[in-house]
């Protein structure tokens, strides 16, 4: 029956040895993003969808910025780099041409409407009476120095009341302005060309990362030897996420060999054998082996995180093959059926211990958590399996003889813990170790702060900031969430948070937001806007006004 279990399991690893092999092949499905250790808002289906498209729609921007002193050579380095990313495929750059033409657009798009649509400060002086104010606004546009205003408008729109609209609107460039089919701000003595782009991929894929970044990184290095005097920033979620894989598999693989190494000295160091350390080293290999490939069954990917704590698998897994190899010290199991039945039972409370405690981690509602978990779970199980079926048929380990100190050391502990002498020693040790407890409960706080599993570069966050500064915009993921049965009723929910919106703004409470209703408002509104124009200025002002501007009197 032992022989047929461990053929078994063998054929389970197996399996999962070539289930490893297989998604090796394809690429580790590992994940980097904070937002996948987050739990999920199984609650509210609706608030998960809209914060995953907010994610989704924030982590696929890629900012670069190009400064130098020289126009010239700020923009012959953005477009060298441009054109070295563009060509891994991975990004769409933002096309200039559509850029020249985006004014253009957004007049055709709301010249229809232009009968209902009213800026902010233009409704105001209507409701407060100020019409005049608006068409001597017009006039002076009209008859004044710049650019001319387009007499097919005036005559559809005498007011301008369009214009005003449309600069009213939100303006998602900040203080950036298009130089000659370029994004630029000039910020003293130095130009900055900017190059937004929109990832194709999750920027959370290792894959694409690794060839993006590495391509960017190219990019820059020979913009540097070539151009040295060229500042080069980048802002974006891969760049973070690219960071912090990195860091988080560079941990993982500093810690691993110190574990492991730490692991065959002290094996070897103590048992004098090579036996031993195999032995050990096979369960602990195949424990590791068998909670990926779960991990990966279970989830379809991991995320990094897991595998930063599940390093301390190793030194949970290896107790159970040393307390079976430390019973070859003793005289009490010699043969390797001796020695499993002499450590059964304590290995055996050991790990149904430890996976009580893994089993609540599991229970939690962070999907990291439940990774890390199950994870451990499943490399203990596969740890404990290999010794108690594998160990008792490759067990060739001899007695050993020369432990005796060791032992003896190992005793000492418990010598003075049951000696009736030390009756004063272990109050004093008690008390002190009280002591220490209720100075660590004094200092005892919880900090909830997801954010600080993750931590960020400070080269790149410093970056992020200066391009934050230099466009005058954010790349903040904070919203409010509008749920309403039609678009209609969501628009004017959005009209109601304006005025609140803007109380915060001047309040300084938030820098700014963006609404949907600010660029499409709600019919009601525009019904509203459309009586407005017409009591305020239509009727009372029109014939007056078209003829100081020497057009056809147009019908009211």
């Amino acid at each position: 029956m032992t022989r047929l279990l461990a053929a078994l399991w063998l054929a389970i690893v197996a399996a999962a040895a070539v289930y490893l092999t297989v998604l090796g092949i394809a690429g580790f499905p590992i994940r980097t993003d904070l937002l996948a250790l987050l739990p999920r808002e199984e609650q509210d289906p609706v608030a998960q969808l809209a914060t995953q498209a907010v994610s989704r729609s924030l982590g696929r921007r890629i900012v670069l910025a190009f400064g130098d002193t020289d126009r010239g050579r700020a923009r012959t380095a953005a477009r060298q780099a441009t054109a070295a990313v563009a060509a891994t495929g991975l990004v769409d750059p933002l096309d200039s041409a559509a850029l020249q033409d985006a004014g253009r657009a957004l007049a055709t798009f709301y010249f229809p409407y232009r009968d209902a649509l009213l800026s902010p400060a233009d409704r105001k002086a209507l409701d407060d009476g100020r019409g005049e104010d608006l068409s001597k606004r017009a006039l002076a546009q009209a008859f004044g120095f710049g650019s001319p205003v387009d007499a097919t408008l005036l005559a559809a729109d005498p007011f301008l009341l369009l214009p005003a609209f449309l600069t009213s609107l939100p303006n998602p460039l900040g203080r950036l302005a298009l130089d000659d089919g370029m994004l630029t701000v000039v910020d003293g003595a130095t130009t900055w060309v900017v190059v937004p782009m929109t990832l194709r991929h999750d920027p959370f894929d290792l894959d694409v990362q690794e060839k993006l970044v590495s391509a960017i990184d190219n990019a820059v290095g020979a913009i540097a030897r070539q151009m040295p005097d060229v500042k080069v920033l980048r802002a974006g979620a891969i760049f973070f996420a690219d960071h912090g894989a990195r860091t988080a598999i560079d941990e993982v693989t500093m810690l691993t060999i110190i574990e492991i190494a730490g692991t065959i000295l002290l094996i070897v160091g103590v048992f004098r054998r090579l036996s031993p350390l195999l032995l050990n080293l096979l369960a602990l290999g195949v424990g590791i082996a068998v909670a990926f490939a779960g991990t990966f069954l279970i989830f379809g990917e991991i995320h990094v995180a897991a595998l930063l704590f599940g390093t301390s698998l190793i030194g949970v897994a290896v107790d159970y093959g040393l307390h079976y190899c430390t019973t070859a010290f003793g005289t009490a199991a010699v043969t390797s059926r001796q020695r499993l039945a002499f450590v059964m039972p304590a290995i055996t409370l050991g790990l149904a211990t430890t996976l009580v405690g893994y089993a609540a981690l599991a229970a939690a509602p962070f999907p990291g958590l439940k990774q890390i978990a199950v994870f451990a779970i499943i490399g203990l199980v596969g740890a404990f399996a290999t010794v108690t079926l594998w160990f008792p048929l490759l067990d060739r380990l001899a007695p050993l003889r020369h432990g005796a100190p060791l032992l003896a050391i190992a005793a000492l502990p418990w010598t003075f813990w049951k000696a009736p002498g030390n009756r004063i020693g272990r109050g004093l040790l008690v008390a002190c170790c009280l002591a220490l407890l209720g100075l660590g409960f004094g200092r005892y706080h919880v900090d909830d702060d997801v954010r600080r599993l993750q931590a960020l570069s400070p080269t790149l966050l410093s970056q992020q900031e200066e391009i934050k500064r230099l466009i005058g915009a954010t790349t903040e993921a904070q919203h409010l969430l509008v749920v309403a049965p039609d678009d209609e009723t969501a628009l004017q929910r959005e009209e109601a948070l304006i005025p609140i919106l803007d109380r915060l703004v001047s309040e300084r409470a938030i820098a700014g937001y963006q609404i949907s209703a600010a660029f499409v408002p709600s019919l009601s509104r525009q019904s509203a806007d459309r009586a407005l124009i017409r009591s305020r200025l239509v009727e009372p002002l029109q014939a007056q006004h078209v003829a100081q501007l020497g057009l056809a009197a147009a019908p009211p």
